[in-house]
């Protein structure tokens, strides 16, 4: 998670107030809440349009179940984006929500 803290240091990841005050972050423990808040988010961001099947395949973008890469990366890239690939996420969605988000994909099954 050291990725996670310099995006958070540089400012490349915001938490509007608005949003953090609306959808308080279920407690860390709370794993299926936790996994709830990532299938609500992965939907309301419309990651779905590109990551098929709530990405259990492959759509206009690569499927996302049993995805390789670590956690480190796929906050980057949900923070980020990827230039002609992937929208940057990072300055509408509070950090809690791309972490439920990584948990949901994590927890993908066929």
């Amino acid at each position: 998670m050291a990725g996670l803290a310099s995006l958070v240091a540089c400012g490349c990841i915001s938490v509007p107030a608005s949003s953090a005050e609306q959808t308080p972050a279920p407690a860390a423990g709370d794993k299926p809440a936790q996994i709830e808040r990532g299938s609500q988010a992965f939907i309301a961001n419309g990651c779905g349009w590109c990551h098929a099947n709530g990405g259990r395949k492959e759509g206009r973008c690569p499927q996302l179940m049993d995805d390789a890469h670590d956690d480190d990366f796929l906050i980057n890239r949900i923070a980020i984006g990827s230039p002609g690939r992937m929208p940057s996420f990072g300055q509408s969605l509070p950090i809690e929500d791309i972490q439920a988000i990584i948990m949901y994909i994590r927890n993908l099954k066929p």
